[in-house]
């Protein structure tokens, strides 16, 4: 019987390597939502005081992982808040915001159609920029524009 040969390790694929470093492998999750907590790790009661921040809060608890303790906690802390807060509101721009974010949030929405239902949010609001406001209905006209054609086009096609 002959010697075993030793095994040849051979490398399937020879990738360069990343532009960016390993920095991103190295990820351990970002604490910065402490920085709202009190020292028994409940939010912050002087958050409610500054709406569009809670609301933005409770937009950013939505891209939460499992297991993200401080991410749910802050989903039920800003739920329950701005629930309260809706219905007392002057600003009916703002009112019509959390009201639609409760409903649903800008994550759980359809890139496309969040857009559309937050240009018209954006657009009641005081302080918008008008070239901003301006290219993004541009831009959703011309997509609106272009599935239209599609769908012109596919009807065309089923009717021959």
């Amino acid at each position: 019987m002959a010697a075993s040969s030793p095994i040849k390790c051979r490398h399937l694929v020879n990738y360069h390597p990343t532009v960016w470093g390993y920095h991103f492998l190295s990820y351990t999750p970002v604490n910065v939502f402490q920085q709202f907590t009190e020292q028994d790790g409940k939010f912050k009661e002087t958050l409610t005081n500054e709406v569009k921040g809670l609301l933005s809060l409770y937009e950013a608890s939505h891209l939460r992982v499992h297991d993200e303790e401080i991410l749910e906690e802050a989903l039920t802390f800003t739920t329950t808040h701005l629930k309260s807060i809706v219905s007392n509101l002057s600003n009916n721009s703002l009112n019509v915001e959390i009201t639609e974010a409760l409903s649903q949030p800008i994550r759980m929405t359809l890139p496309r159609m969040g857009a559309r239902k937050y240009i018209s949010i954006y657009e009641n609001n005081d302080a918008h920029n008008n070239l901003l406001l301006k290219f993004a209905k541009l831009d959703f006209n011309m997509l609106q524009k272009f599935h239209q054609r599609e769908l012109s086009e596919l009807t065309r096609l089923n009717i021959i």
